[in-house]
């Protein structure tokens, strides 16, 4: 889905000075870090940021949409719902409005989960290592280590949060990122299984079709957008 940035959003400020490729880049990784939610004086400043930058519409329009992809991988689990872009985004009010609403709905969720807010963000960040890291061998005691949690209450609190065990969460993230992989590149499918964690293109493809009654080649022909 594809939202609509008019001209009205001209009243972005007038004197936007024009950023780099690598300023772009920065700005991106800054906003997907999602280190924001939770700190109101970097989400003002990444806002205004963007506001005052001479940032190109099809890359906002892009930044945006991965915001939205983004965030539904991280935090629709704990939230109970996915967020969506206004189908119309004709001014940077309206862009604006969506940010916060986004920052709201996260941390009224994490306050009220039954969870401390720290043992939350672990949580998240094992989310965020699993997205991140998929192609990789992943294993529930190494992602507890390294989000400083004892593997039992890691399991326990990643169940709890995600509605998911630890190895269901992995498979089902692999192949969620695997039917995006198939839907909107031309990837191989070889390409695709190796970059969701599969060797083995055989096993990934009788894998899949076991998932989702189809094989990856006719999930493709099915859904290519």
């Amino acid at each position: 889905k594809q939202g609509v940035i008019t001209k009205s959003l001209d009243e972005l400020d007038k004197t936007s000075h024009k950023i780099s490729e690598m300023e772009q880049t920065y700005i991106e990784n800054q906003w997907l870090s999602f280190n924001w939610i939770n700190n109101i004086e970097l989400f003002e400043e990444l806002c205004n940021q963007l506001k005052h930058s001479y940032y190109p519409m099809e890359k906002l329009i892009r930044l945006l949409t991965l915001i939205e992809d983004t965030w539904n991988r991280l935090y629709s689990s704990l939230v109970s719902q996915r967020i969506e872009l206004p189908e119309r985004l004709d001014s940077w009010q309206t862009v604006k409005n969506w940010l916060d609403e986004i920052c709201s709905l996260t941390n009224n969720a994490l306050c009220k989960s039954k969870y401390s807010p720290e043992i939350t963000r672990s949580i998240i960040n094992a989310i965020k290592i699993i997205d991140d890291e998929m192609e990789k061998q992943l294993i529930a005691a190494d992602i507890a280590k390294r989000v400083n949690m004892s593997r039992g209450y890691f399991n326990q609190c990643f169940k709890d949060i995600t509605g998911k065990s630890f190895n269901s969460y992995l498979r089902f993230a692999r192949f969620e990122k695997a039917k995006k992989y198939l839907s909107l590149t031309d990837e191989p499918i070889y390409s695709i299984a190796q970059m969701i964690g599969y060797n083995d293109e055989k096993y990934f493809s009788s894998i899949f079709r076991r998932e989702f009654g189809l094989l990856p080649s006719e999930y493709r022909q099915n859904n290519a957008r």
